[in-house]
């Protein structure tokens, strides 16, 4: 049935192609009755017996397209095969089958999806699908249907190979098997193909496209239906009229639902569906709302707990089966980074502590501008709503970024206790209060949205396990909360930005902070590739009260490291000791080459001597040139000098410098 204004039925599938790799009994009973053979089928039944499912089989056999079944490679063994039994592809396949999402929309005996778009049940799927059509369909199901709705997942070879062994084991073994059937009988089973109006939906051979058509003599669905009966959700099919059968295929409910949706457009005319109407079909087309929450729905969250509950490997980790919630995506993301997430097609992947996969689907252009109108619509907050807080634009200095670091770190909300941050990864953080990455947000979240998150990101997402920050950190802007929220998202998104130090994963975390005296630590040093790599193993680093620190590299007498922050952190590895420098490096691309003057200054700041390491003959100790009084304190009477990029850095450090008790080969202090 086609009235002005209504959207076209999706296509079914494209019936050139399904007899490859398929079970032809398989087929037969599909044809006969879909609904038995699979439960989560929306085919109707067209009312015919066995021989005739046969004839229709047998014409599709001969008429069959042409494809070339990609052949799978063969898996490798695993490495630990001589030491210890490994997992079977099988098993690793099951398991993935069950936590990467595609119970969402299939299911296996008990277990998945039972929406309107639920895709075909999987329980014997071994038995009517070939291996080589498993691996085909995984891996390029455009080749086997043209006009297929499944989804694109990223799997890696390897893990295509687990599925397809797993698939293969639910009801198998496959085997094709042979139509009998006679040229004579292949003719009816053409005509009957024709006469049950199979084009309607399908694609059939030989014809470029489904023909969508009005079937003879289908009711006129402005009219008052008056016998249900006798229309299309009758259990029984009506040959003479070409009338199909849906009525075992839907639910009480769903019927209902259609005939009330019927009934309340009965004599008059349809008006168009706006975009955003348009958006929200292809929505719950998709089946996005079978695995994603959004606004009252709950996804897939109580099967993601049925499956954790019930499988070997994944108890406890139902969190890890949940994708995102779609709850305010469209005041979320920027309209760039919504069109590549509906379509599976980010960047990056946000959350990896995930099982669940979000797969790549192909949008038509209408179909994408349609989905992103409808979440834009419905979820986005106009700019400059009432009670907007005007934030004082940043200064945008090193103090202010370092402040803001700060915030993001222990000493302010601890967003690195549950974030990552790149490379950076919290350790021993539960399930269910991993955070998405933190990098780069100005390029795929909209500031607005951040500000109105982290103020109450329970009234956006209920359950959400994060806190609520309205209260500010003290002495930090002024103890203005969104002031420190913007500076938070600034900071965020300036490419100086460095993790804050987790004081948790390290044995010393030291900080000088303004107005303290400097600090000194003797002992190994490790670097970071950014400025070279390596180690130090004679070091003199210092940590300043305006929050730059040096690293001193004495047995080549050069800056090994210089950065501004926080000062120093110690850290085991196995049985050994070692130091890092905590703050952001203000240089980088360091090389270890002796690039240090030592210059002994007069009571009035002149220079009186200069010594070179690399040609004078006095010892990197000497060069040092501090002396320990007996109270403790360390005196330093030389300026350090850097000749940087053809410019000259001073530090003076002329002054008495608090011990720190060190180990390393030098064993003093």
């Amino acid at each position: 049935h086609m009235r002005t204004h209504d959207l076209p039925a999706q296509s079914a599938p494209d019936l050139a192609t399904v007899t490859v790799g398929t079970s032809l009994e398989s087929l037969v009973d599909q044809i006969i009755d879909p609904h038995k053979s699979n439960s989560s089928s929306r085919m109707p039944r067209v009312g015919v017996d066995r021989q005739e499912a046969r004839s229709i089989v047998g014409w599709l056999v001969a008429s069959a397209g042409t494809v070339k079944l990609l052949e799978p490679p063969k898996p490798k063994p695993p490495k630990n095969s001589k030491t210890a039994k490994s997992e079977t592809q099988a098993e690793a396949g099951h398991r993935l089958l069950l936590s990467a999402g595609c119970l969402a929309c299939h299911r296996v005996g008990e277990l998945g999806g039972t929406s309107v778009e639920s895709g075909p049940d999987l329980s014997d799927v071994g038995r009517r699908r070939s291996t080589d059509w498993l691996w085909t369909w995984l891996k390029d199901p455009a080749r086997l249907n043209r006009d297929h709705r499944m989804p694109v997942f990223g799997l890696t070879d390897s893990e295509r190979l687990q599925l397809v062994a797993a698939l293969s084991a639910l009801g198998g073994p496959w085997k094709r098997g042979v139509v009998e059937v006679t040229p004579d009988q292949i003719v009816a089973g053409q005509k009957l193909v024709e006469s049950a109006g199979c084009a309607s939906c399908h694609r059939l051979p030989g014809k470029p496209q489904a023909v969508q058509a009005v079937a003879r003599g289908a009711g006129d669905l402005s009219r008052v239906v008056a016998d249900w009966s006798r229309s299309c959700l009758a259990d029984s099919a009506d040959r003479r009229s070409r009338r199909p059968a849906f009525g075992r295929s839907l639910s009480g409910a769903q019927s209902s639902a259609i005939r009330s949706f019927v009934e309340s457009r009965a004599k008059r005319s349809l008006s168009a569906l706006s975009s955003q109407d348009r958006g929200r079909m292809v929505l719950e087309r998709r089946g996005c709302l079978s695995c994603h929450e959004r606004g009252t729905g709950k996804g897939n969250a109580a099967l993601a707990g049925a499956v954790a509950l019930s499988t070997a490997g994944l108890k406890g980790q139902s969190q890890a089966l949940m994708p995102p919630s779609l709850s305010a995506v469209g005041d979320k993301l920027l309209d760039a980074e919504l069109i590549r997430s509906v379509s599976g097609q980010q960047k990056t992947v946000r959350l990896p502590w995930l099982r669940v996969r979000m797969p790549r689907f192909v949008h038509s252009a209408d179909e994408l501008a349609a989905l992103t109108d409808y979440l834009i619509g419905s979820d986005r907050i106009p700019a400059d709503p009432p009670a907007t807080v005007v934030v004082a634009a940043r200064r945008g200095d090193d103090q202010e970024l370092l402040e803001s670091q700060d915030l993001i770190g222990f000493k302010g909300f601890s967003c690195i206790a549950c974030h990552r941050f790149g490379n950076f990864v919290p350790k021993n953080v539960a399930l269910g209060t991993r955070g998405s990455d933190l990098k780069g947000l100005a390029g795929r979240l909209r500031r607005e949205y951040f500000m109105r998150w982290c103020r109450e990101p329970l009234r956006i997402v209920p359950g959400m396990e994060m806190p609520s920050y309205k209260k500010a950190v003290k002495g930090v802007f002024g103890g203005d909360v969104d002031r420190q929220l913007a500076a938070m998202w600034d900071a965020l998104n300036d490419k100086r930005f460095r993790t804050p130090v987790n004081p948790n994963a390290v044995e010393q975390f030291l900080v000088v902070n303004r107005g303290e005296s400097a600090r000194v630590v003797r002992d190994v040093f490790t670097l970071p590739d950014s400025v070279g790599g390596g180690s130090v193993a004679r070091s003199l680093a210092i940590g300043f009260s305006n929050s730059h620190n040096v690293l001193l590299d004495l047995d080549r007498a050069n800056l090994a490291m210089w950065t501004f922050g926080d000062f120093a952190t110690q850290r085991t590895s196995g049985k050994s000791w070692f130091w890092d420098m905590a703050g952001r490096p203000v240089m980088t691309g360091g090389e270890r080459r002796s690039d240090l003057v030592l210059v002994s200054v007069d009571d009035a700041g002149k220079p009186v001597s200069v010594h070179r390491p690399l040609k004078d003959p006095v010892t990197a100790a000497r060069l040092v040139g501090y002396r320990q009084d007996p109270d403790g304190v360390v005196h330093v009477d030389y300026v350090l000098r850097f000749a940087i990029r053809k410019s000259v850095l001073e530090i003076d450090v002329s002054e008495s410098l608090r011990p720190i008790v060190s180990g390393g080969s030098s064993g003093g202090s």
